[in-house]
């Protein structure tokens, strides 16, 4: 229906709610929409379900907002199973995309449908994982090839296995909590090629199997070690690298010790080129670290064990050592810098004279 009046003319047009969708600059919008995470994680027993659900309303307001949307939908996407794998393949070798994944971070937490999956299982979805990873890494010129660093947290290494093999010249290795099957390794990947200089374990188990499958190329190039509880553990990964290990730090809450730590420090006699140790914590008995088949330059250790240390000095142990760095601080209940009693202070006094007599330097290390 048409209405006329001299210049005027009106008509009856649907709207195009695209066209009529409201606008606003793109810094408000992503404002306005990226608080929209922290909000339902408080309020929506399924925050992530509920934020991804809205975000993709979004995408379908208009152009604008599907842009706005879509980086905040591709800032981490977590992937459970291999299904939403798949799903996401499809979208990354769409023309869209080519072949490149857009997100900022993939999350990966396989959850299977039975408590023990089976090997074809785990390694479709390592497979798959590798497939999406890699490309990515050559986008952002971080290849394979390049990469000279890697950390690991949480993880199953048979879900890296892909990977791993791909990172010929990795350097640096840190894990942490996570876990592997050797034997199951060793049955369905190659093991890694890369030749590390340093690497650092943490609160993980290892296996005899593991180390080998791991690290048996670096056996002769890892020369920096970094452990903490790994308890006797430390034995088996001593067995693959332990004869070109120059530095070792067994590290720990600075005012406790546990077990594994005590565990760790039995197996050090295995390093026989090794040239300087810290260990860290307290209470820790030095009569292990006699059997040491190393000749040490620096040795660290908490002032708790001052007196320990000074009277093995006095026995002429490790005449090699050029250097002791002791390190105080405050205990594990208070946060108070670290005030040496009558006590201490003397037995800082005597081992410093125990040092003087061999001519070796003492420093101390505060913590705070």
């Amino acid at each position: 229906m048409k209405l006329k009046s001299g210049k005027l003319s009106l008509a009856n047009r649907r709207q195009d709610p695209i066209a009529s969708s409201p606008h606003l600059p793109t810094e408000i919008l992503f404002r306005i929409l990226i608080l929209q995470p922290l909000v339902t994680q408080w309020t929506c027993p399924n925050a992530c379900r509920e934020m991804m659900n809205i975000l993709l309303r979004c995408c379908r307001v208009s152009k604008a907002w599907c842009e706005v949307a879509r980086e905040i939908l591709y800032r981490c996407i977590p992937l459970t199973q291999a299904k939403s794998l798949r799903l996401l393949l499809r979208t990354v070798f769409s023309e869209r995309f080519d072949g490149i994944c857009p997100a900022r971070a993939l999350h990966f937490s396989p959850r299977f449908s039975t408590p023990r999956p089976d090997e074809m299982q785990l390694r479709e979805f390592a497979e798959l994982a590798g497939t999406i990873v890699l490309p990515a890494l050559h986008q952002h010129k971080a290849s394979p090839q390049i990469l000279t660093g890697l950390r690991v947290s949480r993880q199953d290494l048979q879900l890296l296995a892909p990977l791993l093999v791909q990172l010929s010249n990795l350097e640096f290795f840190e894990m942490h909590q996570s876990h592997g099957d050797g034997d199951a390794l060793g049955h369905s990947f190659s093991p890694p090629t890369f030749q590390l200089s340093s690497i650092s374990i943490s609160q993980t188990e290892l296996s005899p199997s593991l180390c080998k499958w791991l690290f048996s190329s670096s056996s002769q190039t890892i020369e920096s070690l970094e452990v903490q509880e790994v308890g006797a553990s430390l034995r088996h990964l001593i067995e693959v690298i332990g004869d070109f290990v120059k530095k070792l730090h067994i590290k720990q809450m600075f005012d406790m010790i546990v077990r594994s730590d005590l565990d760790a420090i039995k197996a050090l006699s295995g390093l026989p080129r090794l040239q300087s140790l810290r260990i860290d914590g307290r209470c820790f008995k030095i009569e292990p670290l006699l059997n040491l088949q190393s000749s040490l330059e620096t040795f660290a250790f908490s002032n708790a064990v001052a007196r320990n240390v000074q009277a093995r000095l006095e026995s002429g142990w490790q005449p090699s050592l050029r250097s002791l760095d002791m390190y105080c601080g405050p205990g594990l209940l208070t946060l108070l810098p670290w005030i040496p009693t009558t006590t201490e202070q003397k037995e800082v006094r005597e081992l410093a004279m125990a040092c003087a007599v061999r001519g070796i330097k003492l420093n101390t290390m505060f913590i705070f």
